[in-house]
């Protein structure tokens, strides 16, 4: 899932690549530093891989390639995003048979991914799927934002605007940290009203 938060669908609907390998795996290793871009810090996918060193994060993906889960752009500063068949595993339409060398602690004879480790490669495909808003998720956002406005007697924008509902259902922050640095979000509506909504997404993305 990392890869696919990273990069954006064009209008034919395949995946276009907007980040290169090493800002995606900074991103899955939650590093914190001035290059980091201030959306990568906001995806729910960000810091999910950072119990895996930097040798095995690319070992990681330089077995996904071979697997024909990624692919890279050509010219001086390459980009990486998921091919079709990167889609399907992270869709899990199909499971992820992923070479464990230089990366898993307990490979296996023959070297296809066991379950930890296909969980591994999804979460590496779907922090690649960046700018795809969740329609379902987003109808919830409005009728939550919808009910706070009504509670407290207010316009619906002065809860949220509708754009940055839409980044909500985009990005899927699980954190307030991570909500609270969205845009349109000012320190009035992160202490008033944000709770609510990130709660709302971590129940829909199955998070405690």
């Amino acid at each position: 899932a990392g890869v696919a938060r990273a990069s954006r669908r064009d209008e034919s609907g395949n995946w276009q690549a907007i980040y290169g390998r090493s800002k995606i795996m900074d991103m899955l290793r939650g590093a914190q530093n001035a290059s980091m871009h201030r959306y990568l810090t906001s995806l729910s996918t960000y810091g999910l891989l950072r119990h895996l060193t930097d040798k095995k994060l690319k070992a990681l993906f330089r077995a996904m390639q071979e697997a024909g889960l990624l692919m890279t752009t050509g010219g001086e500063m390459p980009l990486l995003t998921l091919t079709p068949k990167g889609e399907d595993v992270m869709q899990s339409r199909c499971p992820a048979k992923v070479s464990p060398r230089g990366w898993s602690d307990k490979p296996r004879p023959g070297g296809e991914a066991t379950s930890g480790r296909s969980r591994a490669a999804q979460r590496v495909l779907q922090g690649l799927a960046l700018g795809r808003t969740d329609k379902e998720l987003l109808s919830r956002l409005r009728e939550l934002r919808r009910d706070i406005a009504q509670e407290h007697n207010l316009p619906v924008y002065r809860v949220l605007h509708t754009e940055t509902l839409r980044e909500l259902a985009t990005l899927k922050p699980t954190t307030l940290e991570a909500a609270s640095r969205l845009k349109g979000v000012g320190p009035y509506t992160a202490r008033r009203y944000l709770r609510a909504f990130v709660e709302l997404i971590q129940a829909y993305e199955g998070v405690d």
